[in-house]
């Protein structure tokens, strides 16, 4: 008979597959698919993506402009295997001028 090991080794950890999006306007979307140790924060996968060279504009360092699938989240946040980190963008109307104006086309 032949037994497997008691305490079998640590299965090396894998890289984290992570999403960065952003949207600096209505219809257009900047999207980096990238692989990240284990370990890595929000602001690494930012940085690794190259956002700031492509969308300057992109305030990410600020309060409340990053989230995780829709909530809101640190540049300190831990990421785990498959999050999307999305960049958040200023509003550029208000819902009510939005509404107004969709309003007025039909």
């Amino acid at each position: 008979m032949i037994f497997a090991p008691r305490h079998a080794a640590p299965m090396p950890e894998r890289d984290l597959a992570v999403d960065v999006v952003f949207a600096p306007c209505a219809g257009e979307a900047f999207v980096r698919h990238l692989s990240l140790p284990p370990g890595s924060c929000v602001r690494d996968a930012i940085v690794r993506s190259g956002l700031e060279a492509a969308h300057p504009e992109a305030a990410w360092q600020q309060s409340g402009n990053l989230g995780i699938f829709g909530r809101v989240v640190r540049p300190e946040q831990c990421l785990r295997d498959g999050d999307q980190v999305e960049v958040y963008r200023a509003l550029t109307l208000t819902p009510m001028q939005a509404r107004r104006l969709r309003a007025a086309r039909h």
